[in-house]
């Protein structure tokens, strides 16, 4: 049984293809393609030296939450040297409005910053997919950290880890025509089969590249397309 319906899948063909002519073989559009290969080798080097930093005893805190996680292209963020990404999920400063929202408290960072890592770890270094569920039911770090969070990280650390954020959420759920994935970490695996088994059937080579798929998800409201 086909997931994608006649109408969704000729949509998204013409979609592609006004996608590709109007932005992706222009300079702006290549210009983007290339930071996620910059954002890539960034993220490596980061993971890199928290691992380092994590294996010599030497506190990690500040490393996790300002360089391995996405945020915004402010100059706030600039000026702090916090890490800047192309799917970024915090506008500014982290510690204050995880703190002002309730879901944190101030002498619990280096806790979360430590459940972050092993998360991370958990599933780029060993595959191990039951690290989500881990972090996930451990609400005094978790709360608050979804999909869009954190899998910009697992992705530019191993492009098989889709990014999951509210622009893909609402593209595949909008092709489905149901809520066929969501924000919660407990079911990233089964989220990714599913986007695989949408883009297999799709066929649609543009979206063979992830970089290319990431982008399309979120220029897609742009373009009038709910």
């Amino acid at each position: 049984m086909a997931l994608v319906t006649d109408e969704k899948h000729s949509l998204f063909q013409s979609y592609a293809s006004e996608f590709e002519k109007r932005y992706l073989l222009e300079p702006a559009g290549q210009r983007h393609l290339a930071m996620y290969k910059k954002e890539r080798h960034e993220v490596a080097q980061f993971w890199s030296e928290i691992k380092r930093a994590k294996q010599e005893g030497n506190q990690i805190t500040d490393l996790v939450l300002e360089k391995l996680l996405p945020y915004s292209n402010t100059r706030h963020n600039r000026e702090k040297g916090y890490r800047i990404s192309v799917a970024p999920a915090i506008i500014k400063d982290l510690r204050k409005f995880f703190e002002n929202a309730g879901w944190q408290q101030p002498d619990n960072w280096d806790n979360v910053a430590n459940a972050i890592y092993e998360l991370v770890y958990g599933l780029i270094e060993r595959g191990d997919w039951h690290s989500l569920e881990v972090f996930e039911e451990n609400q005094l770090v978790s709360r608050g950290i979804k999909a869009g969070f954190i899998t910009p990280t697992f992705y530019f650390l191993n492009p098989q880890y889709r990014i999951i954020n509210k622009k893909t959420i609402d593209t595949i759920n909008f092709l489905l025509d149901r809520n066929a994935i969501g924000r919660d970490l407990s079911h990233y695996k089964e989220y990714l089969e599913i986007i695989n088994e949408v883009l297999k059937e799709l066929e649609i080579p543009l979206f063979t590249d992830a970089d290319v798929i990431d982008r399309r998800g979120q220029r897609r409201g742009q373009h009038g397309v709910r």
